[in-house]
């Protein structure tokens, strides 16, 4: 049972893309939707907790992650008598390997295998894809170069402080402000006939419960603030 910290009136984002998962679109890579303790006054509800499946796991994507990186530099160490012998690039693609490869290309698969299911529906406006018109396009060019001149703004605060070393290779960026702004514009020239669909919100491998055979995806409720408390 998800305890849902922050609570807000109307639709809840984790419970409607789990329960549509679950129920039509039956994507089998999340926790089945059970149930909901909501509370009601009048024409107004709330969702407290949502209800689903326990998962058997061995802990999340990042997790597993840090434990084959870490795996992979105790090999590295234990052959570091072997480097001069057979050199660096052979000796890392003896290394490289193990499972995570294959863990990680069954990751990619499982997230392109989300994203058809969220997009799987024609009839629900909730879940039907949306053209991506020239609207959505602009907005979209608009946040991106918001974000750069942020970016920009706060290595120029900073400069100063960097380590000589980055602080030329910062001045080239700063330097090419303009030319990157106007490249960022020149997205709008260009026409698309993609469509927007659901996603996840706040993707990230802390989201992908590994189970040590596959990856499990949770937490849809996309906005970081309202992360929940879980329990059971």
């Amino acid at each position: 049972m998800k305890i849902f910290r922050k609570l807000e009136e109307g639709i809840n984002p984790d419970v409607e893309i789990t329960r549509f998962l679950t129920e039509r679109a039956k994507f089998p890579n999340v926790p089945a939707f059970a149930g909901t303790l909501e509370y009601r006054s009048g024409k107004n509800t709330v969702v407290l907790a949502l209800i689903q499946a326990a998962i058997p796991n061995e802990g999340d994507a990042w997790r597993f992650t840090l434990d084959s990186v870490g795996s992979y530099y105790e090999r590295v160490l234990s052959r570091k008598a072997d480097l001069n012998e057979i050199g660096s690039t052979q000796l890392i693609q003896e290394l490289v390997g193990g499972i995570y490869p294959e863990k990680a290309r069954l990751l990619g698969q499982r997230t392109g295998e989300l994203h058809r299911a969220l997009a799987s529906e024609t009839d629900d406006p909730a879940f039907a894809p949306e053209p991506f018109n020239a609207m959505a396009q602009r907005s979209v060019v608009q946040s991106m170069r918001a974000s750069s001149r942020r970016a920009f703004e706060l290595l120029r605060k900073k400069l100063d402080d960097l380590p000589e070393a980055f602080r030329a290779e910062a001045e080239e960026v700063l330097a090419a402000e303009k030319q990157i702004l106007a490249q960022e514009r020149r997205l709008l020239e260009q026409r698309s006939a993609a469509h927007k669909i659901r996603i996840h919100g706040d993707f990230h491998l802390g989201q992908a419960l590994h189970t040590g055979r596959d990856f499990i995806f949770l937490d849809f409720e996309g906005e970081p603030r309202a992360r929940s408390v879980n329990g059971s």
